[in-house]
């Protein structure tokens, strides 16, 4: 089976043999979910020198986060390099060992290409360009085109796992996206909120977000962002605990929220001490408002 992957505004939307859309997905989400395949995941499928099946290697898959569509195509090729290893008349370490190599090998190829559309290997826009070319050589993919509402479209055939990796990979490319690679895990990710983040919002293999380990690890690296910390939560609890006694709090509390962080500003820039900036921010004037026409003053600590 090969699915067809139309090409969307962000993404691809994949339909079957009878042009019935089973799956989306965005530009990226193929060779950065293949960047974090686990093989633990599959632990205990091929036990017994077991053969396994597509279906049931695509349902752990699934279970365990990918899409339907990718899940099929990576089960896809986890079978390919098992009946590879089983066949090797070379092979001279056990099956076992040689299938937990090859699982290994899928993880990177995805790597590799998220490194291609990171700043760790090059940072010029040409030269990228220049590296990735040669990927759009090798592909020879049967295409065909859609008319549909909103326009002609075109839809790819996918033979095969590393076909969707590098048309992914070029599809990025060209859509100018970019990857950064986690400080925490060492995965590939892309970033949502700003370019240089530095932690994805994955899973550990513990369990626990990258994002939320950067930022305890940020914290305890410096005493001023955990000040900042502390004093935010307060004025958000007072905030929150006078949410119908102070006119507009929710506008107060942005303009507090944005002098607080001017103030850390000039804190981390030597302009004011430490001391200064707990005063300063900790002040919960913020909630007062100048005496509507005939009202007393609003506002609470």
């Amino acid at each position: 089976m090969s699915y067809s992957l139309v090409i969307e505004s962000g993404g691809f939307s994949v339909k079957n043999n009878e042009n019935i859309t089973v799956d989306t997905f965005a530009f990226g989400e193929a060779v950065t979910s293949v960047n974090r395949f686990d093989p633990s995941i599959l632990e205990g499928v091929f036990a017994d020198d077991s053969s396994g099946s597509t279906d049931k290697v695509s349902a752990l898959l699934m279970a365990a986060g990918y899409g339907s569509v990718l899940s099929f195509y990576l089960a896809q090729q986890v079978l390919r390099e098992y009946r590879y290893c089983v066949e090797d008349p070379e092979r001279e370490g056990s099956l076992q060992d040689e299938f937990g190599e090859a699982l290994g090998y899928i993880s990177c190829r995805a790597r590799v290409l998220c490194c291609l559309l990171s700043d760790s290997l090059v940072k010029c826009s040409k030269e990228r360009g220049e590296i990735i070319e040669p990927l759009l050589r090798s592909v020879k993919l049967p295409c065909s085109f859609l008319y549909e509402e909103d326009g002609i479209k075109i839809a790819y055939s996918i033979p095969d796992l590393n076909s969707l990796l590098i048309l992914d990979c070029l599809y990025c490319h060209q859509n100018g996206i970019r990857m950064n690679e986690c400080e925490n895990c060492g995965r590939f990710f892309i970033p949502t909120t700003r370019s240089d983040e530095k932690y994805c919002p994955y899973r550990d293999a513990s369990g626990r977000e990258c994002r939320k380990i950067g930022y305890e690890n940020k914290l305890k690296t410096s005493p001023l962002d955990a000040l900042y910390r502390k004093i935010y939560k307060t004025q958000n609890s007072r905030k929150n605990r006078n949410s119908q006694n102070v006119k507009d709090i929710e506008k107060l509390f942005r303009r507090w929220s944005a002098y607080a962080a001017d103030l850390k500003r000039q804190c981390e820039n030597g302009e004011i001490s430490t001391e200064q900036f707990e005063k300063l921010a900790s002040d919960p004037s913020w909630m007062k408002t100048k005496k509507s026409p005939g009202k007393k003053a609003e506002g609470a600590v």
